[in-house]
């Protein structure tokens, strides 16, 4: 009786001991299930957020592909714009200058014309059964100057140009009557009328010899391409600003658009310079065969000219290159260094804060 009293009040107790135990375990079995759970949140949320910083990571990645690739495609177009109106200036600077044509002309040139000149009417004067001594001091250099010069002038005003032969006849008229006059020289016909179909005839070979052959092409091409050339010259001046534009604007520094600016530069000083500068050494341009020799010359010294021009404005690029290079050098020194005075500023207060 005495056991069983015991075991029977024993049992209560050893009830309560293992339902506490039995709590015990779901209690660390719910702490830990709760830790599970928010340590697998915690988990797929910071994977969750290193996945999005990828995806921003690989979308930022993507738009800077992009500009770069819209920036380099700019920079191209910008340098051939540039390009065309280098052309432009040029053409309108050397083809349409009345001051660059007579740069080109060298002080020979005159004295060459009036030797031809001399040289064609001597052939015309001996058949005629005349002496040559009648062209004794009719025309001169100077002579041959006024003219050419008039010729070209009135080419780029635009309006007609005629020489003034009075003097130049009367001299020559006087000479062959005397000749005739002193040597008795038999005369076919009326005599007036036979000098003065010789001196006309003279005239006809010194006014072909001091026009420059294809003069009357640069008034023809002064009124018909000019304009078109100035206007198109306005035009490709404001697209290349347009673009200059453009490319600052697409990024968030200056100096990052600038970049793209001097490769323009730098491209147009390379195409403006390497192949005028190929024809200038190789002088490929002195093959052409042009007659008489003095009209060759005057040719080969305006190509000449023409490419040397070309490569002075690839000067001026390469001097805008530079400028450029300078600009994106400093603008980014700058701009790092102003970043590292601020990191340096704030660690100063961070530590400041401490103490």
């Amino acid at each position: 009786m005495p056991e069983s009293n015991q075991n029977i009040s024993g049992s209560p107790a050893g009830n309560n001991s293992t339902s506490k135990d039995r709590s015990a375990a779901r209690g660390d079995s719910t702490v830990r299930s709760s830790q599970n759970v928010k340590g697998g949140t915690s988990e797929s949320s910071h994977l969750r957020h290193k996945n999005d910083h990828r995806s921003k990571s690989s979308d930022n990645d993507s738009r800077e592909r992009s500009r770069t690739i819209i920036s380099y495609i700019f920079s191209f177009v910008l340098s051939l714009f540039v390009l065309l109106g280098t052309v432009c200036i040029v053409v309108l600077a050397c083809l349409f200058s009345e001051g660059f044509f007579f740069n080109v002309i060298e002080d020979d040139y005159y004295e060459s014309v009036l030797s031809e000149v001399v040289t064609a009417a001597e052939d015309y004067t001996i058949p005629a059964e005349f002496d040559i001594s009648v062209l004794d001091g009719v025309f001169t250099v100077s002579d041959v100057r006024r003219d050419v010069n008039g010729y070209i002038t009135a080419a780029f005003r635009g309006y007609n140009y005629k020489p003034d032969m009075q003097s130049q006849n009367s001299e020559l008229y006087a000479n062959v009557s005397n000749f005739i006059a002193e040597n008795n020289v038999p005369v076919e016909g009326d005599q007036e009328s036979v000098i003065s179909a010789y001196v006309e005839e003279i005239d006809n070979i010194y006014l072909d010899k001091v026009t420059i052959p294809g003069i009357n092409l640069i008034e023809m091409a002064r009124e018909k391409v000019k304009g078109f050339i100035t206007v198109a010259l306005i035009l490709l001046f404001a697209f290349s600003l347009i673009l200059c534009v453009v490319l600052i604007r697409l990024y968030r520094y200056p100096h990052q658009g600038a970049r793209f600016i001097a490769y323009s530069a730098g491209g147009c000083t390379l195409m403006s310079f390497v192949l005028p500068f190929y024809f200038y050494l190789s002088k490929v341009y002195e093959r052409v065969q042009i007659s008489p020799e003095y009209f060759y010359r005057f040719v080969t010294s305006y190509i000449r000219h023409i490419l040397f021009s070309f490569m002075q404005a690839s000067l001026i690029w390469l001097i805008l290159t530079i400028g450029c290079v300078v600009f994106v050098y400093l603008s980014k020194n700058n701009m790092l260094g102003g970043k590292l005075r601020k990191k340096l500023m704030r660690k100063i207060g961070s530590l400041q804060r401490r103490h």
